[in-house]
């Protein structure tokens, strides 16, 4: 089954935010037709969140899908690569 890749935007803080319990649905393969290939989170991903509540679970959660599941973070939606050819 082909998949889409899915640009998630504005993730939020781990077991806080709506943003995060839709990645870990699309992580756990519950929407089948999908896979989760960026995540885009404005707040957590620049210098001024470093020490507001949530900070350092977003990164240890980010390190984590970076290194088990290739999937990269970014600040801006600006930051994410174009789909490659043939990708949906």
């Amino acid at each position: 089954m082909t998949k889409a890749s899915v640009v998630l935007a504005g993730c939020g803080c781990p077991l806080r935010s709506m943003g995060w319990y839709h990645a870990t649905q699309l992580l756990e393969g519950r929407c089948p037709s999908a896979q989760l290939k960026h995540v885009v989170e404005p707040w957590y991903m620049q210098k001024a969140a470093e020490n507001s509540p949530g900070y350092e679970e977003f990164h240890a959660w980010r390190k984590k899908l970076e290194e088990e599941q290739q999937i990269s973070f970014y600040e801006s939606v600006e930051e994410v690569p174009s789909p490659s050819e043939g990708e949906l």
